[in-house]
């Protein structure tokens, strides 16, 4: 069985691979997975289900890809430039 780190660094790997991402982009999803999985540990989710929760509502990495650079455009753009 996979554990929840292995899963977590999977799911941050799925992150980088997606041509929108920047590397700032993929903390900025990280953090929201981590704050997502805390918020709902601390009610009596187990580790696995925390992680199942938290990947649930940042999303699947091709959406994030998707509408990742509708909402960080200009950070896209300027990072590609310099």
């Amino acid at each position: 069985m996979i554990s929840v780190e292995e899963k977590i660094r999977n799911f941050q790997h799925l992150q980088e691979v997606q041509p929108a991402m920047t590397d700032a982009g993929v903390t900025e999803i990280m953090s929201h997975l981590h704050e997502s999985m805390a918020g709902v540990c601390g009610k009596g989710w187990s580790e696995e289900e925390s992680f199942l929760g938290g990947a649930h509502r940042v999303g699947p990495p091709a959406e994030i890809n998707t509408e990742f650079p509708k909402v960080n455009g200009g950070r896209l753009w300027t990072s590609r430039l310099i």
